[in-house]
């Protein structure tokens, strides 16, 4: 899938889109430390399910790391809220999908200004939970939140 201008296209890959600042600087996002990529065609089905599992902790400390470089020390700004949010799923799916893993994603990103106001959220999945998996990493500064929930379910063929 790639992204193109808030459209989702058939192609296989993911966006190469570049993000920039209010400064001129290339927001950047880092990359996920490559696991072993397990073939979709072929698999062997004595694989243990521990090789294809949704590794929830990397995930989330790769997330909380991509927001930092898309929002990092900024305050809120509700005129770049947008972008953020855009800039911080496309990365982290980017991410994810550079990983090679077995999986579909699907990444959600809601970001909050700060006003002692509440914010509650909750997920609910029914699949194979020895396989698929979920996260929610929350990020925040001075000024702002940043939820960002991640779905994974694993391809099989």
């Amino acid at each position: 899938m790639e992204m193109r201008s808030g459209t989702m296209e058939e192609t296989g890959e993911v966006s190469r889109k570049r993000h920039w600042d209010g400064g001129g600087n290339e927001l950047k996002c880092p990359i996920i430390p490559s696991q072993p990529s397990i073939p979709l065609r072929g698999r062997s089905t004595s694989q243990s399910a521990h090789s294809v599992a949704f590794n929830a902790d990397e995930v989330n400390i790769s997330i909380k790391e991509c927001v930092e470089g898309v929002i990092g020390g900024t305050d809120y700004n509700q005129n770049k809220v947008n972008q953020w949010t855009a800039s911080i799923v496309e990365h982290s799916l980017t991410h994810l999908v550079k990983q090679g893993r077995p999986f579909k994603y699907i990444v959600n990103c809601a970001i909050m200004q700060k006003s002692g106001a509440g914010l509650h959220t909750a997920n609910s999945c029914y699949w194979d939970t020895t396989t698929d998996g979920s996260c929610t990493a929350r990020w925040e500064n001075r000024t702002m939140y940043c939820v960002v929930s991640v779905f994974a379910v694993t391809v099989t063929l």
